[in-house]
């Protein structure tokens, strides 16, 4: 506990160099490596990337089920060893082959080796497509240091599952992720979520975010690093480079998260899909929301999924940018604000647009909702996994 019964964890998130699948059996000593460092240094819980066994560009089912790799089982004892020998609570991503299909998924284990729970990827980003099924469940896992809510890299995209996590009494939010290099220069290193999205998922929700990622490369994906802590007030705490291994730790508070509460208004809605083709006016392809609606994520994804390709602010008090970004991203629509006086714009990959200026915009950029190919940020939503408050 610290200060006025505050309870205090600390927590290491682990970034691993990528291997490729035929390279797989090579992870477990640097698994075992950072976590033993994490354990010395203190932390009680230590999270390692998405997909840490056998690799996340998989390559087909057949390949992920070859002889040469560990099964369902094994995973989980090799796993549990290492947080029973290290006392520690484990938060580990793995692909899961169970019931019959594949699955993105992260396990929790506790400082004995027991597996408490098992959490699958419900937002499948890019070539999860080929191989991986979607999630059927959004829970908190219950541990010894609380309710602990698991969103896999691209869950994050989606702002409903940190919701439903939150609502569902999550105390702190852990990402097991493999953050794809977007960026658009040779040698940069950039993704949206370790920029601004994270941060503003932390703010808006009201928990502290542990984000273990992978830097290096899987051909054809390479990775940002980046792995980070980050507060409930959006506060980096620690954060890793982007190219080496290491660990990033800090010490998070634990408490339940701000709830989720939506007007009763957006419910229909949220719960649909996307206006796609909606033949909006150029006029009516404007939402124009305030500035406490955009502390929120609802109203802009309400207008998203009606068609609106800007979204604009005229005013956005002292909202952080990181919130605006998020809120254009999330949605993949342009978010106009005035900031400091002065006029700001962001795309919708989140970037801010220099100058702010329309004349800089093609509107209909925000028809389409792709991330990647294989990524419709609105198609990979699962609206019937998600829990809503009323405000």
């Amino acid at each position: 506990m610290g200060a006025m019964g505050v309870k205090k964890l600390k927590v290491a998130a682990v970034q691993l160099a990528a291997q490729t699948i035929d390279a797989a059996e090579g992870v477990w000593p640097r698994i075992e490596r950072w976590v033993r460092e994490a354990a010395g240094a203190g932390c009680g819980l230590v999270v390692v990337p998405e997909c840490s066994y056998p690799a996340y560009v998989l390559g087909s089912a057949e390949r992920a089920r070859g002889g040469d790799i560990l099964g369902r089982t094994a995973i989980v004892e090799r796993f549990a060893t290492i947080a029973r020998e290290n006392r520690i609570t484990l938060v580990a991503g793995f692909a899961e082959d169970f019931d019959g299909k594949l699955w993105n998924s992260a396990g929790v284990w506790d400082s004995t080796g027991r597996l408490l729970g098992v959490q699958r990827k419900t937002f499948l980003f890019d070539c999860d497509n080929k191989w991986f099924s979607h999630g059927t469940s959004i829970e908190p896992i219950a541990t010894e240091h609380g309710r602990i809510g698991i969103v896999i890299c691209a869950d994050a995209r989606a702002p409903e599952v940190s919701a439903t996590l939150v609502n569902r009494g999550a105390e702190l939010i852990v990402v097991p992720t493999a953050w794809v290099n977007m960026a658009k220069g040779a040698g940069e290193y950039w993704n949206v979520q370790p920029d601004c999205l994270i941060r503003a998922r932390a703010m808006e929700f009201g928990v502290a975010y542990v984000c273990a990622d992978k830097c290096g490369a899987e051909p054809p994906l390479t990775y940002v690093g980046f792995s980070q802590v980050v507060d409930a007030g959006g506060g980096v705490l620690a954060k890793a480079g982007p190219v080496e291994e290491g660990a990033a730790i800090a010490d998070v508070e634990i408490h339940r998260g701000r709830t989720a509460a939506v007007p009763a208004k957006s419910l229909e809605a949220l719960r649909g899909g996307y206006a796609r083709n909606a033949g909006a006016t150029a006029r009516d392809a404007i939402a124009y929301l305030t500035h406490d609606e955009a502390r929120t994520f609802h109203a802009a994804r309400v207008a998203g999924l009606r068609g609106t390709r800007v979204v604009e602010f005229p005013e956005v008090g002292d909202v952080d940018a990181a919130v605006l970004r998020t809120r254009a991203a999330e949605n993949r629509v342009f978010v106009r604000a005035i900031r400091d006086g002065k006029p700001w714009m962001t795309g919708p990959d989140g970037r801010v647009i220099e100058g702010g200026s329309e004349r800089a915009i093609d509107p209909t950029m925000a028809d389409d909702k792709h991330v990647t190919p294989l990524t419709d940020i609105f198609e990979q939503r699962r609206p019937e996994l998600y829990q809503f408050e009323l405000s």
